[in-house]
């Protein structure tokens, strides 16, 4: 990861040991319009994977920056439920649950289109907001002067920077919390079959590709 000591110094607080850094989406976001995306570990109660549509991305120091800011999420929240494993997790619950109510109101209340409503869900969701917030503020500094700068000066021009904590307090309607942790259990059963499934169909088209040329 480009200046990876950058972004340690900026997230003191984050277990890195517990961040996984896979390039390439998951096949369910394979054509989705995300760069990255941050998501448990199927089968752990602490890790996290961090995905990377592109190997290049990771020498995209504000890309990884918004990514950290999720992954500090994930950890703070994680914390408010010490039984979780997989996807069923406080951190699922929270972003499934403003999903789902910003969607919700984006259909009935803004009478907007699929693809709109989809849209507006993403731009307002308040977990979204934060990471953009702070990227951007990151990004101003790091262009202004940044590129120039070792890592430990940068912190020392900028500590304000520095970001120790989670700034997400928020809590989503009861309605779509509760639809969001029915999701999440389902989500947990189903993607290891799902999982297995797509790895065979992508193994039979990869043999049918290569048989065909």
């Amino acid at each position: 990861m480009a200046d990876r000591k950058l972004i340690h110094l900026l997230f003191p607080n984050l277990n890195w040991t517990s961040v996984n850094i896979k390039y390439g989406m998951p096949w369910f976001l394979r054509n989705s319009f995300a760069a990255a995306v941050v998501l448990p570990n199927t089968f752990s109660r602490k890790k996290i994977n961090m995905h990377l549509r592109h190997k290049s991305d990771e020498n995209n120091l504000s890309l990884i920056f918004h990514e950290a800011v999720h992954v500090l999420q994930h950890q703070h929240l994680d914390k408010q439920w010490p039984y979780s494993f997989g996807y069923i997790r406080s951190f699922m619950w929270h972003y499934l649950a403003w999903s789902i109510a910003l969607f919700l109101k984006g259909i009935f209340k803004e009478k907007l289109k699929l693809k709109k409503a989809l849209e507006f869900a993403y731009n307002n969701h308040p977990m979204e907001i934060e990471a953009y917030r702070k990227e951007a503020i990151f990004w101003d500094a790091y262009k202004l002067s940044g590129e120039n700068l070792s890592p430990i000066i940068f912190i020392q021009l900028y500590p304000g920077l520095i970001t120790t904590k989670c700034d997400y307090s928020q809590k989503p309607p009861r309605f779509a919390f509760v639809i969001s942790i029915i999701l999440s259990i389902l989500i947990q059963i189903l993607k290891p079959l799902l999982d297995i499934f797509m790895l065979i169909s992508d193994l039979i088209w990869a043999i049918f590709r290569k048989n065909t040329q």
